[in-house]
């Protein structure tokens, strides 16, 4: 099922990261509280869905036997591990810098050195399973991989459905989707929700690709704008997350189905947001938190517990400010990440890709379906987390 590349979608991807950006900074001023970015979390259902339209798109006729489940499943590895590897060795530096200035007496109200962060949380960060049951810490070190963890597993589960279930692949998954959204509905606070919100998004996007339905041109804008009026009313319900699944995916086909609204995301700026959206969603965190920490330490001021940090209070000025070099400092950031790191481990996973059919990359696709060269880029293969976070995010 390898098709040509639909660039509208590269250009919902980055405006998706960029909006979990912007939710994750922090609230340095009461003017800066909007809730509509406060309800950015909610662009994680996006990143899945999304995966699960490319993923499905891409590779649902290439796993015939377990050896192409295998090299499926590597490519998925390799794609995803690097860039979260080395944030992950990062944020591990932090700890160790918590840890430092303990020491010096310099204490943060809300968290201590290696007590959420802990050798058990690492280890799962770096075995990818912090997401997975309730044992897991998905929110720990770099939060945003939390959706990362989720989606690896998810792919395998995909890639198994694709290999046994040949006659009635839709509704193999149609029931995948529906029932982790009844389990999200039902049971949010279990330890599996983060695997549930990973498989209602993946697996509505994977049925949307296998069944390809051709909506009205009105649909897509109209599921965008309700999409925008969640996360403005949202309180955060576990029925906010569906029915932002269930909007993404009539965007997804919507724009998959090149509405006019398409070309709005086809801009430059867009599909190099789209580019560099893996890269942005795993590294802003970083940014943010040295930031913060700027702002608490040098900056000074009264200070609030803010989603669970605590948040100095700036002048608005001076927050905005902030916010302004947060968002660049994560760009560029992305830009390095995707550049020296996320491209890198392509060329070395080539031998094993070319043992069976050639590795598809959607983000680089010809638009008559020829493909050009590879890059690590599409976040349709990162899957955004989101998720993210928050996310993929993904």
């Amino acid at each position: 099922m390898s098709q040509g590349r639909i660039a509208a979608l590269d250009g919902l991807r980055g405006i998706a990261a960029v909006l979990v950006v912007l939710h994750h900074l922090p609230v340095w001023s009461p003017e800066l509280n909007f809730q509509v970015l406060r309800n950015g979390h909610l662009m994680v259902p996006v990143f899945f869905v999304l995966s699960g339209f490319v993923i499905a798109r891409t590779y649902g006729s290439q796993i015939h036997n377990g050896a192409d489940l295998v090299r499926f499943q590597w490519r998925r590895v390799v794609r995803l591990y690097p860039v979260h590897l080395v944030m992950l060795l990062a944020f591990l530096l932090v700890e160790v810098a918590k840890w430092w200035a303990q020491g010096q007496g310099i204490v943060s109200p809300s968290t201590r050195a290696f007590r959420e962060n802990s050798p058990t949380a690492l280890l799962q960060h770096l075995l990818l399973i912090q997401s997975v049951g309730p044992t897991g810490n998905p929110l720990t070190f770099n939060a945003p991989a939390w959706s990362i963890s989720a989606e690896l597993w998810t792919y395998l589960t995909f890639g198994a459905v694709v290999l046994f279930v040949q006659l009635h692949r839709v509704t193999a998954f149609a029931l995948l989707a529906v029932g982790a959204a009844l389990m999200v509905l039902l049971a949010p606070e279990s330890g599996w929700n983060p695997m549930a919100r990973c498989f209602a998004g993946f697996f509505l996007g994977a049925m949307l690709a296998e069944v390809r339905p051709r909506l009205p041109p009105p649909v897509a804008p109209a599921a965008m704008a309700g999409l925008i009026l969640v996360m403005m009313f949202s309180s955060g319900e576990a029925t906010a997350d569906l029915l932002a699944v269930s909007l993404a995916g009539f965007t997804v086909a919507g724009l998959a189905g090149d509405a006019p609204v398409a070309r709005i995301f086809k801009a430059r700026t867009l599909q190099w947001l789209g580019s560099v959206s893996y890269s942005l969603y795993m590294g802003h965190a970083l940014v943010v938190w040295i930031l913060n920490q700027f702002a608490r330490l040098v900056l000074g001021g009264p200070e609030l517990m803010v989603s669970g940090a605590s948040t100095p209070q700036l002048p608005l000025p001076v927050a905005l400010v902030g916010w302004g070099l947060a968002l660049a400092g994560s760009l560029g950031l992305a830009s390095l990440l995707h550049r020296y790191v996320e491209k890198r481990p392509r060329s070395t996973s080539a031998p094993v890709a070319a043992a069976s059919t050639p590795e598809v990359d959607t983000s680089r696709y010809t638009d008559r379906g020829r493909i050009s060269h590879p890059t690590a880029c599409s976040r349709q293969k990162a899957g955004a987390a989101v998720p993210s976070p928050e996310v993929r995010q993904a």
